[in-house]
């Protein structure tokens, strides 16, 4: 065989072995494309037919409200799951949806939350008492009520939220409104937002100042053994910048002001 025939034969086998390679890579990639397109379809397919609520609902309608993709979030990680439940001091509803809740859930826990907010409401009207100030500020104590209706208060609700809210719901309902201060109970990890509006259902002292100067509302709350044999006049809001300790304070937004202290006189 010729020199020149030679390298024709070994560029012939050459072109041909690599066209063999190709050919099998291109085969084992749409095999492979083929094989993700099937697993996935049959996990979109079992995704469509579980529903929001997992296998075990599979079949079942899903409920009003409740978006046609999602997932089951365990009772166990419920409170690590943020929303606003309160609006001011109603009920968020359209967050209450969003949690795939039913139209007659809502409407138990509005009821529940508006009982509560009015009881809150006649509580401190009752007890309010009004600090003098020299500054021209409004200065409020609202002492706390006793620790026998303050816990009767707290377990009413809470009993009441587990009803409504069955196995599913009921961690993060009481999470995030209940759970909090109570005579039985302190918590300020997680405190839920009805038990922060009510000052633990009565079970704190609270201190409320409306700055003349237009600065944002204080709310401050603090356990009555903190206070103990402490005056309480305009100075103790200084004592609480440097001395003593609070449980919890908040600062009142402009759009919430009528809501939180309507039910107070002259707060303006």
């Amino acid at each position: 065989m010729t020199r020149s025939k030679t390298l024709l034969f070994f560029l012939v086998a050459a072109g041909l072995g690599l066209g063999i390679l190709c050919g099998r890579a291109l085969r084992g990639e749409a095999m492979d494309e083929d094989m993700a397109t099937g697993i996935a379809g049959k996990t979109s397919k079992r995704m469509r037919e579980t529903g929001p609520s997992g296998r075990e609902n599979a079949g079942k309608p899903v409920p009003e409200g409740v978006p046609s993709e999602g997932f089951v979030v365990p009772p166990q990680a419920m409170r690590r799951i943020q929303v606003e439940l309160l609006s001011g001091s109603s009920l968020n509803k359209n967050e209450c949806r969003m949690l795939g809740m039913t139209e007659a859930q809502i409407k138990e826990v509005d009821l529940m939350v508006s009982d509560a907010v009015k009881r809150w409401r006649e509580r401190e009207m009752a007890t309010a008492k009004r600090i003098p100030s020299q500054k021209g500020d409004v200065l409020w104590f609202i002492p706390a009520a006793g620790p026998a209706v303050a816990e009767q208060e707290w377990l009413g609700v809470t009993k009441k939220l587990v009803e409504i809210g069955g196995p599913d719901l009921e961690p993060l309902l009481t999470y995030r409104l209940t759970v909090g201060n109570s005579p039985s109970h302190r918590s300020n990890s997680g405190a839920g937002m009805l038990n922060l509006l009510t000052a633990g259902f009565g079970t704190l002292d609270r201190f409320i100042k409306i700055p003349a100067d237009g600065s944002y509302p204080q709310v401050i709350d603090v356990f009555p053994h903190r206070v103990k044999e402490v005056p309480v006049d305009e100075s103790i809001f200084e004592q609480f910048e440097h001395k003593l300790s609070i449980d919890w304070r908040s600062y009142i937004s402009p759009a919430d002001h009528a809501d939180r202290f309507s039910h107070l006189p002259a707060t303006k």
